[in-house]
């Protein structure tokens, strides 16, 4: 698949990419207060994350920090389950879930969430996204909070 091009970001909120700035300038906002449900990030891995292959622009420290903040986040790759649970492990992360793109619209029925969203870099991860209902958002936007 080719990349998508990059788009300016269309909401204020989580900035999922630290090009051009330091990580101390990474914006994530606190989770919804405890009456409310929690926002859903998906991320795919390759040319989306930084640990991906190839790297994508997305640093770790960012998923760590909204996982800390109170949002579920895993991952939803091409890559083999196994796989994507080592690459958590391995940064030190547990990760709320972990799906085949395939099966990115099975999170609605796991996972009760305020927004679902998955960041991705190619139209497949696009397509998957607005299929199971996702927003989609292109690495290097922002997520509304």
């Amino acid at each position: 698949m080719r990349p998508l091009p990059s788009l300016p970001p269309p909401w204020e909120g989580i900035i999922l990419s630290t090009k051009g700035r330091s990580r101390e300038g990474d914006t994530l906002h606190p989770a919804p207060e405890e009456d409310s449900l929690a926002k859903l990030i998906s991320f795919d891995i390759d040319g989306t994350l930084e640990v991906g292959d190839p790297p994508g622009a997305i640093p770790i420290t960012v998923v760590r920090r909204a996982q800390g903040l109170g949002y579920l986040v895993g991952s939803c790759s091409d890559r083999p389950i196994s796989t994507q649970q080592r690459m958590w492990e391995s940064h030190d992360i547990a990760a709320d879930f972990t799906v085949l793109k395939h099966h990115l619209g099975e999170l609605k029925e796991r996972f009760q969430a305020e927004e679902y969203y998955h960041v991705g870099d190619t139209d497949t991860d696009r397509y998957y996204a607005l299929q199971a209902g996702f927003h989609f958002v292109l690495p290097g936007g922002t997520l509304p909070v």
